[in-house]
């Protein structure tokens, strides 16, 4: 079984969770608004999961707002550094920490031989 995490990205296109960690960082501190991360993956929430993990370890931030207007609610989320910004930070090449295994084992599907 192939862990997909292990998997290398094509250098031509940059991973999901790189173009949502340059578009935080492209707004300079500013507000970027949920929508225009699902532009980029409709399971964004996955990826900024694993960017705060990495902010943990790298000194960085994921801060989310939500605005409420009317009927609507819209979520926004900026990237903040704790530091100052490495010169160039690339996700796609830097694993998220690992967790140690779940308390209660495997909570999969059990699988039976034929």
């Amino acid at each position: 079984m192939t862990n997909t995490s292990d998997l290398k990205h094509s250098p031509c296109r940059p991973s999901q969770r790189q173009r949502i960690f340059d578009k935080l960082d492209g707004a300079s501190g500013q507000d970027v608004p949920a929508s225009e991360l699902a532009e980029i993956s409709l399971q964004y929430c996955a990826r900024l999961k694993e960017l705060r993990d990495l902010g943990a370890v790298h000194g960085f931030r994921i801060l989310n707002r939500v605005e409420h207007d009317g009927s609507k609610v819209l979520g926004y989320y900026r990237l903040l550094w704790d530091g100052t910004r490495p010169p160039a930070f690339n996700v796609s090449a830097t694993r998220p920490p690992t967790f140690p295994p779940s308390l209660f084992g495997e909570l999969g599907p059990e699988r039976y031989p034929d």
